[in-house]
């Protein structure tokens, strides 16, 4: 064995639990970074193809790129803990310059048929060529050793050229769906750093070149090569002329070949980020032991929403947590675990910062986002998996709650039964259902058991214009002792959800969930 080996086996036995996701080298102590915002799409793309370069041998490169604080504001929390020594600003062009020796040429995509530039970053990844167009490697004196333009007339043939020439060297740890032209070229650092498979599935209406029927079949294959369980980064549709999948739409997609999502494709210097070795452990303060009153109304308020997202914690989330209100009620945030790979120093501060009154419980649908019913249902084997790793996500953060994705709202109602292999897992107190109010489900069903597990239906529905006052309403026309209801994080913010709980009578009381569970036990007469 050669002393490169012996190092790699001892980092595996002396680290972390193994990974999900592709993890490469902690972050060098001195960052180089520059400001890219206001780039064009073209020079992002090189850009981040230099980031992903590079840190193949060491993340070295941090760039500012979100039009808010969250890029700054993390860089000198990693300063704060040590985990970097220094971030030295240079100008962009400057940068290139300081890294150009570490290119092999150049990968010029197709503006013709974008598909190509997850071609060119999978040429990045492999030979470390930089992603470019014919004028920015003229600009930048790099040789143009892969030329894809006019090579392929549809995607179909991209992603099966890519295959052809790449397949042996791609990360068999995770997929992406990332649309081309999409998130400022944002998480391809990350995707090149490993060698991610990266594509693109158009939807059919959209009119961009390059899609054709029976595309969703043919990435199926070249999906079904990979391994089940693992999770597709990115994100399922782009909005605007090229929805993609849509959302549910790339979930059933994914769950065919039993992979989940991982919803990340506005994430930023991810390769530094999931570089970052936090000391940890993440532990969460434990709930109060309350007793059961008849006389009470228990109400437990979820963000389902985004909490699944890693990308959301990074750079929506801390000014949430900022705020004066937060921790001064009980609330519940979802988590999803990936978080702690792709992000460990993020979710350090969030745990660190956390109330007492704040509760994490674990994303939908465990160790990555999906809808349980369509996940691997032809490989029971996968799914398995995927439940042995959520029972371990969910002891190493701490989470005892478990949200599930259940489908749409007009659903008929499932048996509770349906929820048994969750409600079975090591470690689950209460399994939290439906992602809004099915309007099919009798209001005595709103909160059951499952076994021996305690199960809440939500009792709202998010809506984009919700307001303090719509989500008091929402509560005081819930059926029941115990009333889940879920606040969408796009609208209501901490000082909205306050304001909300303020306006209730005195026989409401807030809980976080753990603490329903133990409650509606009581009431059970299992306690």
């Amino acid at each position: 064995m050669t002393v490169r080996a012996v190092i790699a086996l001892l980092l595996a036995l002396c680290g972390p639990a193994a990974a999900l996701c592709p993890r490469g080298a902690a972050p060098a102590a001195t960052l180089y970074s520059a400001d890219l915002r206001g780039l064009a799409i073209e020079e992002q793309l090189f850009f981040s193809s230099l980031q992903g370069i590079t840190a193949q041998k060491q993340p070295r490169i941090y760039y500012l790129r979100d039009n808010g604080p969250s890029d700054s504001e993390w860089a000198a929390y990693y300063r704060e803990k040590g985990y970097i020594r220094q971030l030295i600003p240079l100008e962009p062009w400057e940068l290139a310059a300081r890294f150009r020796g570490e290119l092999k040429g150049a990968a010029v995509w197709d503006p013709g048929l974008t598909s190509t530039v997850n071609a060119a970053c999978a040429a990045a990844g492999a030979e470390a060529l930089a992603v470019c167009t014919p004028e920015l490697a003229d600009r930048l004196n790099i040789p143009v050793k892969l030329d894809l333009r006019g090579r392929f007339s549809t995607d179909r043939e991209v992603y099966e050229w890519m295959w052809k020439k790449y397949g042996g060297s791609f990360s068999r740890q995770a997929l992406c769906s990332l649309e081309p032209m999409a998130a400022g070229a944002w998480l391809r650092d990350y995707t090149i750093q490993h060698r991610i498979f990266t594509f693109w599935v158009r939807s059919g209406s959209c009119g961009i070149p390059g899609g054709r029927p029976g595309d969703e079949d043919a990435m199926q294959t070249i999906m079904a090569r990979f391994p089940s369980n693992i999770p597709v980064l990115g994100f399922w549709q782009a909005g605007d002329a090229d929805e993609g999948l849509t959302e549910y739409g790339g979930l059933i997609f994914a769950g065919r070949t039993g992979k989940y999502t991982v919803v990340s494709d506005w994430t930023p210097n991810l390769s530094v980020h999931s570089g970052i070795r936090a000391r940890g452990p993440f532990r969460q303060s434990p709930p109060r032991r309350l007793k059961y009153d008849p006389a009470k109304k228990y109400v437990m308020v979820t963000q389902y929403e985004s909490g699944d997202c890693p990308w959301y914690w990074l750079r929506l989330q801390k000014a949430n947590w900022l705020q004066k209100e937060r921790g001064s009620f009980p609330m519940n945030w979802c988590l999803g675990p990936r978080t702690a790979e792709l992000m460990p120093g993020v979710l350090e501060w969030f745990y660190a910062n956390s109330a007492g009154s704040d509760c994490f419980f674990c994303a939908m649908s465990g160790a990555g986002y999906t809808m349980p019913r369509y996940f691997a249902p032809e490989d029971p084997g996968a799914r398995r998996a995927f439940l042995r790793d959520t029972v371990r996500d969910m002891k190493r953060l701490d989470l005892s709650v478990i949200s599930l994705h259940t489908d749409h709202w007009y659903s008929e109602p499932e048996p509770a039964e349906a929820y048994g292999e969750y409600a079975e897992l090591k470690g689950v107190k209460a399994v939290l259902a439906d992602f809004g109010r099915n309007e099919t489900l009798p209001p005595e069903r709103y909160a059951e058991l499952c076994g021996s597990v305690p199960l809440f239906h939500t009792q709202n529905r998010w809506d984009m214009h919700e307001t303090p006052e719509t989500l008091t309403r929402d509560i005081l026309g819930a059926k029941g002792q115990f009333i889940s209801v879920m606040a969408l994080s796009w609208t209501l913010d901490p000082a909205k959800i306050y304001k909300a709980l303020s306006a209730l009578p005195p026989e409401y009381l807030i809980v976080r969930c753990d603490e329903m569970a133990d409650l509606f036990l009581q009431r059970q007469g299992e306690r």
